[in-house]
């Protein structure tokens, strides 16, 4: 799951894709509340990755 959400964060960086964005958040977002017991379910670093994106593109909601 974690190279799936990388690409989708890659794409909105490069091409200001607030679509991809928003699919990378949402997938992320699922990630976390479905592995409640796995706490490295998904790395930490791609929330960072999402927020950095999310100011490139000025979608600030992402960044939380």
């Amino acid at each position: 799951m974690d190279s799936n959400i990388r690409k989708l964060v890659h794409a909105a960086t490069q091409d200001n894709d607030l679509s991809a964005l928003s699919e990378a958040y949402k997938k992320l977002k699922k990630e976390r509340q479905s592995s409640d017991d796995k706490l490295d379910a998904v790395s930490s670093d791609l929330f960072v990755l999402c927020a950095e994106a999310a100011l490139k593109v000025r979608h600030l909601l992402f960044c939380i």
